[in-house]
């Protein structure tokens, strides 16, 4: 549950904002909460986004207090030309299960949107101003190793739709 705002003391935010963060997961057994988010680096050289996913966790022994500053530990980075938003991961007790859908970031739409609600304060946009639905792409599905960020699967599936993932298993 949320308790309140948690202001970050790390360098993961150097380059450009992190976005669309994913429903964090707590290991039962850790405590260490896993996550991961879009962020939103910029080439100046060619004159256009380089989105890649940050995939992160924040340790037990941090604070859980309102305002303490946190520190992420920063597992791996995965660049990507079509970043979609993660809506949540699939955690093992060596695993982190990141699934990329083809639903990626409609930049277009998301400034026409945040644009309007800047200048006047209205806001009707809906999750199709964000993102759009290409069924052309592949799904991607990261196998990521907990410990050491390395990728140690990627797999291409037909293209789907989801929120959540029920469950995980290393089997």
């Amino acid at each position: 549950s949320t308790l309140g705002k948690m202001p970050f003391n790390d360098e993961l935010t150097d380059g450009g904002p992190l976005i669309f963060h994913a429903e964090p997961h707590v290991d039962p057994t850790t405590g260490e909460s896993f996550t991961c988010a879009v962020q939103l680096k910029i080439d100046l050289e060619n004159y256009r986004m380089k989105p890649e996913y940050v995939v992160f966790s924040v340790e037990p022994t941090e604070s859980p207090q309102p305002g303490a500053e946190l520190k992420r530990r920063l597992i791996t980075r995965i660049e990507t030309e079509y970043p979609s938003p993660v809506h949540t991961i699939g955690l093992t007790p060596q695993f982190i299960v990141m699934i990329q859908i083809p639903y990626p970031l409609n930049w277009d739409g998301m400034l026409r949107a945040e644009g309007k609600w800047l200048m006047t304060g209205e806001y009707e946009g809906n999750l199709n101003d964000y993102n759009t639905w290409q069924p052309e792409r592949p799904t991607i599905i990261h196998l990521i190793d907990r410990v050491t960020g390395e990728h140690t699967e990627v797999f291409e599936t037909d293209p789907f739709f989801f929120f959540h993932i029920v469950n995980s298993f290393e089997d």
